[in-house]
């Protein structure tokens, strides 16, 4: 059994590095259109037997319902690690055999991107990483089993992610895909990928996002 684990931070304080450039209403739509492109793609590669959404946001609870997928409830959200441990705990007791854990924030993915790395898994044990625009940090985990490593999200995640699977004689593969590495953080990201800027760019529902 194949699952997905997606943490999601509350809407009300997610993207705080934004706030520079872009309002609370603006922050939260934003976050709320690349969580359902995330979803999307998940849901569209076939690849998953169980998909959950790990959160204490009743919105974004409700979200996954809507896209028919599981919300599994956070009542106080801990690090992102400690989150992450929880999350692959309830994946194990579903039954997973397989699990990535994937971030929120990544407007550009596609089913395709999913594809390629979930078949980059094979029947383990063994971890595929998704490294972030940088080269630095983890935009995707891919664990099988589904705690063979733990998650190290944070800092230098990629290569601390690597210091964990060579410590234990696991082997790894990088998958990288520039529809699971950019993600959005700074302005500079929007910048950088031409969404902003460019008044209410980023409302629900407008074309002029420029984003698929």
């Amino acid at each position: 059994m194949i699952s997905a684990l997606v943490p999601v931070k509350s809407l009300s304080a997610g993207k705080s590095r934004l706030a520079p450039v872009l309002p609370a209403g603006e922050r939260k739509a934003l976050s709320v259109h690349m969580l359902q492109k995330v979803l999307d793609a998940l849901l569209q590669s076939g690849r998953f037997d169980w998909i959950g959404v790990l959160t204490s946001d009743r919105q974004v609870e409700a979200l996954a319902r809507e896209r028919k997928v599981h919300a599994i409830r956070e009542d106080d959200q801990a690090s992102a690690n400690q989150s992450v441990a929880y999350g692959s705990r309830v994946c194990l007791e579903m039954g997973a055999k397989s699990l990535l854990v994937i971030h929120a924030d990544l407007p550009l993915i596609t089913a395709a991107d999913i594809e390629t790395l979930t078949a980059m898994g094979g029947p383990g044990p063994k971890v595929v990483l998704s490294p972030s625009k940088e080269g630095t940090g983890t935009n995707a985990l891919y664990r099988t089993p589904p705690e063979i490593i733990p998650a190290c999200f944070g800092s230098l995640s990629y290569s601390r992610h690597i210091a964990e699977a060579e410590s234990r004689g696991i082997r790894w593969e990088r998958c990288f895909l520039p529809g699971i590495s950019m993600d959005i953080d700074t302005p500079e990201d929007l910048r950088k990928w031409g969404f902003w800027p460019a008044g209410n760019l980023f409302l629900p529902g407008l074309k002029e996002w420029g984003i698929p």
